[in-house]
């Protein structure tokens, strides 16, 4: 398997379970919408606690192992942040193959306003269905145009004398 595709491999798994520990935190704090449900220092009062979604572990068709954890942060005043994180790892020291991949997704299950919460429905598309599933051949794809796209940029671009680019906000875009 290529670093691309794990990557993909990880990142929607933490899309797949990010959905679902988003709708978990959703249903409890939805029942409180309108309330005040904090203390002063924006922590959650006691008798709105809950538990948390329970754990996420598992063992992918590959034979990777992947656990996802998440914590919820009031620290902004103005929304809440899921902080939702994923570890990937797979492979073997003695084939000299063995990975580890992090990823991270920070969500906003609702917004806060006088210390009381609002929850938009529509966030994220849930209603749709999850957040987006990628494919590691389409995005391999995807960078292949995007290169020949900035080749082309970088033509047009040397049209432009040096002094004037930055003013004209014309970049460099490829590394060759």
């Amino acid at each position: 398997m290529t670093s691309l595709q794990k990557k993909t491999l990880a990142i929607n798994l933490l899309n797949k379970y990010g959905a679902e520990i988003l709708k978990y935190e959703i249903k409890h704090f939805e029942k409180f919408e309108g309330i005040d449900i904090f203390k002063n220092d924006m922590t959650i009062k006691k008798k709105y606690e809950h538990d948390q979604h329970p754990e996420i572990k598992g063992k992918t068709p590959q034979g990777y192992f992947y656990h996802v954890s998440y914590y919820l942060s009031n620290q902004n005043t103005s929304f809440g942040s899921l902080r939702i994180k994923i570890c990937l790892t797979g492979g073997s020291q003695e084939e000299k193959n063995s990975f580890t991949i992090y990823e991270d997704l920070t969500l906003y299950p609702y917004n806060i306003k006088e210390k009381k919460i609002n929850i938009d429905r529509n966030a994220y598309g849930l209603n749709e269905g999850d957040l987006p599933q990628y494919n590691a051949e389409e995005m391999q794809q995807q960078a292949k145009q995007v290169e020949e796209i900035a080749k082309q940029y970088e033509k047009a671009a040397a049209n432009v004398p040096y002094q004037f680019r930055n003013i004209l906000n014309v970049q460099r875009f490829t590394n060759y």
